[in-house]
């Protein structure tokens, strides 16, 4: 009986049905996969997390099936890796002319290394899976040298080096694709009867990666949705509810996509932002930022998550300040004050940061940091918190005692790479000393030119090109005898550098005379090389013991045509680079605001 039942038609036909099934299901495993995870995505969306693991386990159990003496290379993978690099370089220099963007996504597609789970496709299609192991492993380790040297050739990025790239981009490809073929490795050496159980269970591998597959495919879903989907059906329900043309149901189901304005809108928030943190270029950063739509709304949120990050109290939070700043530089300021995330050095060599308004003046937390073995820490006893009349507390300034805690992180303190427009002639004194006889010029310098070239000057109208010229004037001083400087000025002509300037001055002097008198041989005008990534140019402007002896009017006819003269001397050689940047206005309003305030 047991024996005809086992032989019976119909058991036969529910088995063949089986099997049938399962061989369909086989055999159409990508597209169900995919189907499953669009369907279903509400649930796969909520097993992201997984896919690390997944990738993980089901390479682990198809390199149990692979012999490290099998990983041979071969002619083939090296012309396989000829095509990838080369292929991705050819494409670029074909396309880069009809459109650069097209070009670096279709470059970025053929240099991309063969994907992990491949070696999982190709046992199961009966292939060889440790020659496409082999080749996995050499399209990766090739893709983390080749990008590192072909990217900057198309988008420079200076403050990325190739190491660091190359480590990056290893970091990527190790825990995925080498620590399992290591795992598996040691375990047929250390662990065999769990590598032999392993072996038996080679077959999951497969459906582990249509899991995986499931749930990248409802990731996919999940933001296409968020970014296009929703947005449609909130403009229909609008529409509808504003002609009265839908039902009490109808009507609750429209509000309930209403309120979810503010989620859609806070999603697509977090998205831009996370964009602007991830981007490293400055100008792409820009692009990227001119690309928005809705710049005001923009602005406010960019500024909202700055004042979370102005008062930083670790390096992290910082160049997080230092981030958002370089953005609303970028897109203005709007009604609020804009302020420059600085880093510099305090007198003993560690970092300082601050804010700074155009006006020079400190805003927010200004701290001085402290080295430590594993990173930096901001020090208590010199942080600060500056007043700010954008600041929702209204906090008032705290000087030096402003309380931090220790928050040691090995981050490197950044500084912002572009500028707020503000007056580009700053003068400067680079001590305090002076004969008495110059302290009413130099204060009416600090008091009446400096803020009205503050208020006069037009910056937004020159161009962004300059960010500074800066005039830092030496004056020549006599305290007593053990703190004196006289400068004596060098005749242009000989064009003496700082190597010949005490050699000549012996010529002049006698080494008595010299330490009697505190006297220091200069050039009139030292001028500095202009340095783009900053907008900067620096002119040293020496005044001897002669200059302090005019009359104050002298004095300021005389400190007028020096500055001038420097001014145009440095703008004549900027305008050789060719600048976008309107120098003549600049210097039409300089002169006239200098023209005032020397008479």
């Amino acid at each position: 009986m047991v024996a005809f039942f086992l032989k019976s038609p119909l058991l036969c036909a529910s088995k063949l049905k089986c099997t049938t099934m399962l061989k369909f299901l086989k055999n159409w495993t990508l597209p169900i996969a995919m189907l499953v995870g669009a369907i279903g995505y509400p649930l796969f969306i909520s097993l992201s997390f997984l896919t690390p693991y997944l990738i993980f386990t089901m390479l682990l159990l198809t390199f149990c099936k692979v012999s490290p003496r099998d990983l041979k290379p071969k002619p083939l993978h090296l012309w396989l890796l000829l095509i990838q690099i080369g292929g991705a370089l050819a494409a670029y220099l074909l396309l880069y002319r009809f459109d650069k963007i097209v070009a670096e996504g279709v470059m970025v597609c053929i240099i991309c290394p063969t994907a992990t789970a491949a070696a999982v496709i190709t046992s199961k299609l009966g292939g060889s899976a440790a020659s496409l192991t082999t080749y996995t492993l050499i399209a990766n380790i090739g893709a983390a040298i080749a990008v590192p040297i072909l990217f900057p050739l198309v988008e420079v990025h200076p403050d990325v080096t190739f190491w660091e790239a190359f480590l990056v981009i290893l970091g990527k490809v190790f825990p995925l694709l080498i620590c399992p073929f290591l795992a598996a490795w040691l375990l047929s050496k250390c662990l065999p009867k769990v590598h032999q159980k392993l072996l038996g269970y080679h077959e999951l591998a497969f459906y582990l990666w249509a899991v995986s597959l499931a749930i990248v495919t409802a990731q996919t879903l999940y933001s296409l949705l968020c970014l296009l989907w929703l947005p449609v059906r909130m403009c229909c329900g609008r529409i509808l509810l504003i002609r009265g043309s839908c039902g009490k149901r109808e009507r609750k189901r429209l509000r309930f996509l209403h309120n979810t304005k503010k989620l859609r809108l806070k999603l697509r928030a977090n998205v831009v932002e996370q964009k602007i943190f991830e981007i490293e270029d400055l100008k792409e950063l820009e692009e990227f930022l001119q690309s928005q739509s809705e710049i005001e709304q923009l602005r406010e949120r960019l500024f909202a998550e700055f004042l979370k990050y102005a008062d930083y109290k670790n390096a992290g939070e910082w160049n997080k300040a230092v981030r958002l700043c370089e953005s609303l530089a970028i897109i203005g300021w709007g009604n609020h004050e804009p302020v420059e995330a600085l880093r510099g050095l305090f007198f003993n060599g560690n970092p300082a940061t601050c804010f700074q308004n155009k006006f020079g003046e400190t805003r927010f937390v200004d701290a001085i940091w402290s080295k430590r073995v594993n990173g930096f820490t901001m020090e208590q006893g010199r942080t600060s918190y500056c007043f700010s009349p954008d600041d929702p507390n209204q906090k008032q300034s705290v000087f030096w005692e402003y309380e931090i805690k220790e928050d040691i992180q090995d981050i490197r303190l950044e500084s912002q790479r572009n500028w707020i427009p503000k007056n580009p002639v700053w003068i400067k004194r680079t001590i305090g000393n002076c004969y008495e006889n110059s302290k009413v010029v130099i204060e009416s310098v600090d008091k009446e030119l400096k803020p009205e070239l503050d208020r006069r000057m037009r910056p937004e109208i020159y161009g962004r090109a300059i960010n500074r010229i800066i005039i830092n004037c030496s004056y020549s001083y006599y305290d007593h005898d053990h703190c004196k400087t006289n400068y004596i000025i060098a005749d242009e002509k000989l064009k003496l550098k700082q190597k010949d300037f005490y050699r000549t001055l012996l010529t002049m002097f006698t080494r008595q005379e010299i330490e009697k008198n505190g006297y220091f041989l200069r050039n009139r005008f030292e001028f500095g090389p202009f340095r783009a990534d900053t907008g900067k140019i620096r002119i040293g402007l020496n005044l001897e013991k002669e200059f302090s002896e005019l009359s104050h009017s002298e004095q300021r006819l005389k400190l007028s045509e020096y500055i001038l003269f420097a001014l145009n001397h440095v703008t004549d050689k900027l305008k050789k680079k060719k600048l976008d940047y309107d120098f003549d206005l600049m210097l039409e309003d300089f002169n006239s605001i200098l023209t005032e305030w020397k008479a």
